[in-house]
């Protein structure tokens, strides 16, 4: 008995040792990698700035404490205003010195490319010191990446967001997806990861931006932790739908659940048919609002817009006026453009499919992209929602829906926009799994199609929409 009770303290006592050694390598490497952004003004830190003879670390700390700057804010202040001393603690050039332009990086190069590159003497990667001013600086996603972008432009440059922070992310980042589009007439749906721990911003960016090389479209996920954005019965679990803040919404637009005739058996309480699963959208849209209503009058202050519902063409069109109604029941004011719970923009999923004949180029008889584009657009025109709508999804389905199918859709999307200023306000490209006949991926922007990847095409097709808006 004496033997088993030995070994059971030599065990805890090993286990102990090991626990102590990880957090002591853990900190020595926190210790380097501060090192890495911080030595520069480390140097400098006590040399005395300005006629008052105080130090540039206390100047730093000053506007910290006092101006509720964070440590790069604060330390750019002081360098740029104390150069010749202080000049090192600056991570970025001043306003008025004209700035070395970034290296032109080759147009296939994302920063999944360039993640695992070894950047500085000490050969952290871009994504390791990404990820290292994510966790320990507290930086968002789109921060994070353009400081290691602005610090190793050679190498880790196409981390740059340009816009965003989406996703999402923020761009996204931090959970905050739907990164804003800054009006972009297009926008991407990204895969759904299955997992609530990886943000809408890692999707859009591995699924859509990279693939586009367009960061400014819009992009979502269908819910889930990670994306912020959207509202989902299905898939926001943890935290429940009715419990995540809008507030860390940093996209243009909150999303709200799709198709949820599709979702009618697990709303609270069941429903048992179209019109009944979009009544109780509409209550519980108006219920959420008004939980909410603060943080969503403060984020439509910054611009936020809010979808009704997304439903299949014939399923909205049939049961958008029960949406109304169920929030007209729960005085969520879906109507009073003054209301927190106002819905800006009626959001419809289009497709093309083997039902839009009439072509002279038909495939397998169908899939005339151009006249489904042209009938919904004009549709809609004459349905006068009184409000703009999204494509909120817009791809080919079906069994013949291979990449040069999918083509044709990309290719018809300007017909979406045809029937009239203000009709239709943007166009999203579905590129997320299809549970249907369709063939898996084929819709993904990664496919080869036409003259590079769908991708390249939906980017083209989208310069050609937005230079004519």
């Amino acid at each position: 008995m004496l033997s088993f009770w030995k070994n059971i303290l030599v065990l805890a006592y090993t286990i102990l040792i090991i626990s102590a050694s990880e957090e002591v390598e853990q900190q020595i490497f926190l210790r380097s990698n501060r090192l890495l952004y911080r030595t520069g003004c480390d140097v400098v830190s006590n040399n005395p700035a300005g006629d008052e003879g105080y130090t540039c670390g206390a100047r730093i700390q000053w506007l910290q404490s006092n101006e509720n700057m964070s440590y790069y804010e604060a330390s750019d202040q002081v360098g740029n205003e104390f150069p010749d001393v202080c000049g090192p603690c600056r991570r970025s050039t001043p306003v008025s010195t004209p700035s070395t332009p970034s290296p032109v990086l080759a147009p296939s190069e994302t920063c999944e490319d360039v993640w695992n590159h070894a950047a500085g003497v000490e050969e952290y990667t871009c994504g390791a010191r990404i990820d290292w001013q994510k966790r320990v600086e507290n930086m968002s996603d789109a921060e994070a990446k353009n400081f290691v972008a602005d610090e190793f432009p050679d190498v880790c440059g196409s981390c740059r967001v340009t816009s965003g922070g989406g996703g999402g992310d923020e761009s996204g980042g931090g959970g905050s997806g739907g990164v804003p589009s800054q009006r972009n007439k297009c926008g991407i749906v990204a895969v759904d990861p299955n997992v609530d721990n990886i943000l809408s911003s890692t999707q859009c960016e591995q699924y859509g931006w990279s693939q586009t090389g367009d960061n400014s479209m819009a992009c979502y996920i269908n819910g889930r932790r990670g994306e912020p954005c959207v509202l989902d019965y299905g898939n926001d679990r943890n935290p429940r739908w009715m419990d995540k803040n809008p507030a860390d919404c940093k996209g243009d637009t909150l999303y709200l659940w799709d198709e949820p005739y599709t979702d009618r058996e697990i709303m609270n309480p069941p429903q048992h048919d179209g019109h009944g699963a979009w009544k109780q959208a509409g209550k519980d849209w108006a219920e959420y609002s008004q939980r909410w209503s603060n943080e969503l009058t403060q984020a439509r202050a910054n611009g936020l817009k809010v979808t009704s519902p997304m439903g299949k063409y014939a399923e909205l069109m049939d049961n958008i006026d029960a949406f109304f109604e169920g929030c007209e029941i729960g005085r969520g004011g879906c109507s009073d453009e003054g209301s927190p719970g106002y819905i800006d923009v009626i959001g419809i999923n289009v497709y093309c499919g083997s039902w839009n004949t009439g072509c002279s180029d038909a495939v397998a008889g169908g899939y005339c992209c151009d006249i489904a584009a042209s009938w919904s657009c004009n549709d809609i025109k004459d349905k006068e929602f009184g409000r703009p709508v999204y494509i909120t999804n817009w791809s080919a389905l079906g069994a013949e829906a291979l990449p040069d199918v999918q083509l044709r859709a990309i290719k018809s999307t300007p017909k979406l926009f045809e029937c009239g200023s203000h009709v239709v306000d943007r166009v999203y490209w579905y590129g997320a799994i299809m549970y249907d006949e369709t063939p898996r991926e084929s819709n993904f922007l990664y496919q080869k199609a036409g003259s590079g990847t769908l991708g390249s095409e939906w980017k083209d097709i989208c310069d050609e929409i937005n230079n004519a808006s």
